[in-house]
């Protein structure tokens, strides 16, 4: 529900093509791999992962997009 603040937005290589992320926010992190899976993290459930399903059945289509989305707003490592 809320944005991640500036900076907080974290892309690494994982391979030909493929980008780790993770974004975190008050409360909560996503981890995702671009074209793969994403998680949120909650920091109120140590321990707990919620994966995001993606297109499908109860899936999110705009997913791919989103990662695509934070993939070009991110810090990379030098």
């Amino acid at each position: 529900r809320q944005a991640p603040p500036p900076g907080r937005v974290r892309s690494a290589f994982a391979g030909e093509g493929v980008r780790t992320l993770r974004a975190d926010g008050p409360g909560w992190s996503l981890v995702a791999r671009t074209g793969d899976a994403a998680f949120v993290l909650l920091d109120e459930e140590p321990g707990g992962v919620l994966a995001v399903p993606r297109e499908g059945a109860g899936g999110l289509p705009a997913l791919p997009g989103l990662l695509e989305a934070l993939d070009r707003v991110a810090v990379r490592p030098v």
